[in-house]
Parts: structure tokens; sequence; C-alpha cells
């Protein structure tokens, strides 16, 4: 009997998810996460896509946009839950996000977060 490997548990969700961010994220995305890490398109997919960094709840508790032609800041503060290589953690960010319209999609081309206290 064959497997199909799309029935592993969680693949098929990590595999839509990762389409999904291809979409979403530019090219030359730099993603700055309130540890200091930073991540490229490819980091942030490959983490995502392989459970390094999975993003367990957001709840967003403010945001404001302002859009100037090509371009939008939205900043913001974030509720999250996260866990990274097996360890969970809760933390509540400022973030920043800089987006610009590419080819008629809006695309995440930076991210900054900063922790706030609880």
């Amino acid at each position: 009997m064959r497997l199909n490997p799309l029935t592993k548990p969680g693949l098929l969700q990590r595999l839509k998810m990762t389409i999904a961010l291809n979409k979403l994220l530019a090219d030359d995305l730099i993603y700055i996460h309130s540890t200091g890490d930073q991540d490229s398109k490819k980091t942030f997919i490959e983490n995502q896509h392989n459970g390094v960094r999975k993003y367990l709840k957001i709840d967003h508790e403010t945001m404001d946009v302002k859009v100037y032609g090509n371009s939008a800041v939205l900043t913001g503060t974030v509720q999250l839950e996260t866990e990274m290589k097996g360890v969970k953690s809760a933390a509540h960010l400022r973030i920043i996000h800089v987006w610009v319209k590419q080819g008629g999609s809006w695309k995440l081309v930076a991210h900054q977060s900063l922790r706030l206290a609880n």
C-alpha cells in the first residue's frame, strides 16, 4: 500500500500557507522579529513551512493604515502566541508594516516589531 504524502498531519495546511505567503510577501522582504532575528522572504517561509517558528494566535488590538499612492504603512499592537523549536511563548507587540502595490497586488516589504510590557 502506497501512502499519499499529503496525508501527513498538517502538511496540506502548511503547503497552502506557503502558497499564500509567496503571494503576500515581496521578494525582497525584510522581516525583523521582536527578538531581533531577521528573516528574508525565503527564510520566513521556510521557518513557517518547517515548523521552526509557528504563529499559534494573533490578535490585533489596534491597527492604523496610511496609504501613500502605491505604498502603505500599517502600525498597530498585537497579542500573539508563538512556538519556536517546541517552546511556546506569548508576547504583546507594537508593529509596523510597509506595503507596496506591485503588479496590482499589495505586498509586504518590511515588518518590525517591538515587545511591550504586558
